[in-house]
């Protein structure tokens, strides 16, 4: 992925000052700079939930960095937890299933088609000890 910084100092104007030039050719004056990001990790997760819930099965999820953060999603619905290390952003993600398998059986009878699926995905995968 090409990253492109613009600065004031290297745009040039007309002289109506209506439009803006900006050369996408790099010189010896344009900064290099390479995103050293690393790519996606699938894992299948288990375990403890909030309020004394499990996941009845594994589920796979993806672990990404983004700016210094991790994100950890489900991959069906896009649910996601952030936190400032793996291990952080797992518990949030836990967190978030928990959170939003209680607002959905809130709701239940005001859901749209997909908020349905959701929440029947998260029945199946979220039993109480």
């Amino acid at each position: 992925m090409a990253m492109i910084t613009l600065s004031l100092s290297s745009m040039k104007t007309t002289s109506t000052g209506q439009y803006t030039y900006v050369s996408l050719k790099p010189d010896v004056y344009t900064p290099v700079q390479q995103s050293l990001t690393q790519p996606p990790i699938f894992l299948p997760l288990t375990g403890q939930l909030p309020g004394g819930r499990y996941l009845s099965y594994p589920i796979l999820v993806k672990i990404e960095e983004d700016d210094g953060e991790f994100i950890v999603s489900e991959i069906k619905f896009y649910m996601h937890g952030e936190g400032e290390t793996t291990q952080e952003a797992i518990e949030a993600f836990k967190r978030t299933l928990s959170q939003h398998l209680d607002i959905l059986s809130e709701e239940e009878n005001n859901l749209s088609p997909y908020l349905c699926q959701q929440l029947g995905f998260l029945r199946q995968i979220i039993k109480v000890e």
